[in-house]
């Protein structure tokens, strides 16, 4: 399983969004779906950098929180997903969930994407 590279980004900032405790929400995408549906439009499937098999691996981002001493929390499927991401942020304080999408799922447009 692929999962989201941007999260490496963000690691310096938890101590301080745990210290002030903000409340931010981080929502990590499990599988890579982003990365992976790309290069299945646009490179016929050529895999290379996107996930385990094909060289690219990132820490559990759940770990890596609770490390911090954030909350953390998962979204196993896409079934009742808006629901699921309502209650995660409607949590008081940080919050750290990874979201289990499906490998061939491909990003919805935004003029679709509903903001919660």
């Amino acid at each position: 399983m692929g999962r989201d590279g941007s999260f490496q980004i963000n690691i310096p900032k938890l101590e301080t969004i745990r210290r002030l405790n903000l409340p931010i929400k981080f929502l990590s995408s499990i599988t890579g779906g982003a990365i992976q549906a790309t290069r299945n439009n646009y490179f016929n499937g050529f895999l290379v950098g996107s996930n385990e098999e094909s060289g690219m691996t990132q820490p559990e981002t759940t770990r890596v929180a609770e490390a911090f001493g954030l909350k953390t929390a998962s979204i196993a499927g896409h079934d009742d997903i808006g629901e699921k991401i309502k209650e995660i942020l409607m949590l008081e304080g940080p919050v750290v969930c990874d979201v289990m999408i499906q490998l061939r799922q491909a990003p919805a447009p935004l003029e679709y994407r509903e903001y919660y």
